[in-house]
């Protein structure tokens, strides 16, 4: 949810969501005129594993085996695999 406090110069983002990712436009106006400043709000979200083949996986010597990790998040996550 977004908050403007009393003063009405500080919008506030109570918790992040994608949703609000976005351009934001402060707007000053009197008499003699206006100005404005402009804002890009990114939201990012850890990545989050989503789909994925069996843990325990056994395959006879010499045979083909694929395992399959996906993941969400933003930016999109970039996949590596380590062997430990």
């Amino acid at each position: 949810p977004l908050k403007i406090l009393s003063n009405g110069w500080t919008l506030q983002v109570l918790t992040a969501q994608v949703s609000e990712m976005g351009r934001y436009v402060c707007v000053a106006e009197n008499v003699a005129g206006s100005a404005e400043k402009h804002f890009n709000l990114n939201v990012h979200v850890p990545p989050l594993i989503v789909g994925v083949s069996p843990e325990n996986v056994t395959v006879v010597v010499n045979n083909f085996v694929s395992l399959s990790c996906e993941a969400t998040g933003f930016p999109p996550p970039t996949p590596s695999w380590l062997n430990d």
